[in-house]
């Protein structure tokens, strides 16, 4: 967002010279209001230039709120809405599929064990039949 203040020639008005006040993000129209340099002058020469600031600022962010809101409404307005889906209640005709078979768990007693583990040396074990992705090495 910009803020331009523009100071223009003095025209030898008793009010001062014209200010312009405008405010823009680049996309869309500026906000813009003219002031006397006496409206924006209380002790110093544009010291209260807040007040030229504050309401354009406000109209502009209020545009700018009413351009989202718009471009929103248009987009939802464009977008391809998803076909309703009809709901239908099953009839005493039609019977409930039933659920898909599971595979059967063996017993546990038909379970594969896993192979016995032989002691090695200083209380560590060692897998038997197979290598692990790792090898242990012994640092003393």
């Amino acid at each position: 967002m910009k803020i331009e203040i523009l100071l223009h020639r003095a025209s030898g008005d008793q009010q001062g010279r014209l200010v312009s006040v405008l405010i823009h993000n680049f996309s869309g129209p500026p906000a813009t209001q003219d002031f006397r340099e006496a409206d924006l002058t209380d002790r110093a020469r544009l010291d209260s230039i807040h007040r030229a600031i504050y309401p354009v600022m406000q109209r502009f962010l209020l545009d700018l709120a009413a351009r989202k809101q718009k471009k929103l409404e248009d987009e939802a307005k464009r977008a391809p809405r998803p076909a309703p889906k009809a709901v239908s209640s099953p009839s005493s005709s039609q019977a409930a599929p039933p659920p898909p078979p599971t595979k059967p768990v063996p017993p546990a007693s038909t379970r594969q064990q896993p192979p016995p583990e032989a002691e090695k040396e200083g209380g560590r074990k060692q897998e038997t039949g197979k290598q692990g992705k790792y090898q242990s090495i012994p640092l003393f």
